[in-house]
């Protein structure tokens, strides 16, 4: 595609993103516990048969998001005034996220049995963490020859690649610790975004790769590299940030009041 037809902003890739997380996540807080505690829903056989075709869909669009999301994290990373004040707006809503994330994904939060969710956090958390890793690994990665001189840049380039090797693992220690979404793939995802940021294609297709081999289902976002390949690396429509931050914890919110409203409808 020339650079003449390309017409995809940051901002369409930010919409495509959250409409197909808040389909995803319909289907993992909503249909998925109707589909797990039918009695509770008063849904029967035959419901519940058509709901798990639903929520297959539904999960399935879903794969196409959070590679976007690392997508836009890394131009974020790349352009922004202040990496340490973007990592504390991730940081932040982490915890702002948090209650919404453990009454959407687990219901019996609400009862206050919640065991499982006390080290399940959401993936603001695992955003966070990649952006905190990528950021050190820039710091370490920073070179300036004509300081450092031939010598001395070779004899720092293993220090530089221990200490990579080094930021990658606590950060995935990290992750695996507190249980984040997607867990130490997600994390490994962001920096091998930013490895191979120096191009579009690769930038969305690396943590696309990272995630699959995990996961394979998460290989469907493989279509996400013909989303991008219309990006043109603008900004786009002029549109309040926050908004994009708030829509993860209101949108979770929402969904808990219409499952639990189900139950009165069904």
């Amino acid at each position: 595609m020339s650079e003449s037809n390309k017409s995809t902003t940051s901002f369409k890739l930010k919409i495509i993103a959250i409409i197909s997380m808040f389909i995803d996540h319909i289907g993992a807080a909503v249909v998925e516990k109707v589909i797990d505690d039918p009695l509770a829903f008063g849904a029967g056989d035959d419901l519940v048969k058509v709901l798990k075709i639903v929520d297959d869909v539904l999960r399935s669009v879903g794969r196409l998001a959070f590679p976007l999301f690392i997508f836009m994290i890394i131009e974020g990373f790349k352009y922004t005034r202040s990496r340490p004040k973007y990592f504390l707006r991730l940081f932040i809503f982490s915890f702002i996220s948090d209650i919404p994330f453990d009454l959407g994904f687990f219901p019996e939060f609400i009862t206050g049995w919640f065991p499982e969710t006390f080290f399940g956090q959401n993936v603001f958390f695992t955003l966070t963490l990649g952006l905190g890793a990528i950021i050190m690994i820039d710091r370490i990665c920073t070179v300036n020859p004509q300081i450092e001189g031939e010598k001395k840049l070779n004899a720092n380039a293993v220090k530089r690649a221990i200490g990579v090797a080094g930021t990658t693992a606590v950060a995935l220690v990290i992750a695996d610790f507190i249980n984040c979404d997607y867990g130490m793939s997600g994390v490994l995802a962001i920096i091998a975004a930013y490895l191979f940021r120096s191009n579009y294609n690769s930038e969305i297709l690396a943590p696309v790769i990272v995630l699959g081999a995990f996961n394979p289902v998460e290989f469907i976002a493989i279509f996400d590299v013909v989303i991008v390949s219309g990006y043109k690396g603008e900004k786009g429509r002029n549109f309040n940030k926050w908004f994009f931050y708030l829509f993860y914890p209101v949108h979770l919110s929402l969904l808990v009041g219409i499952r639990e409203l189900l139950k009165y409808l069904l």
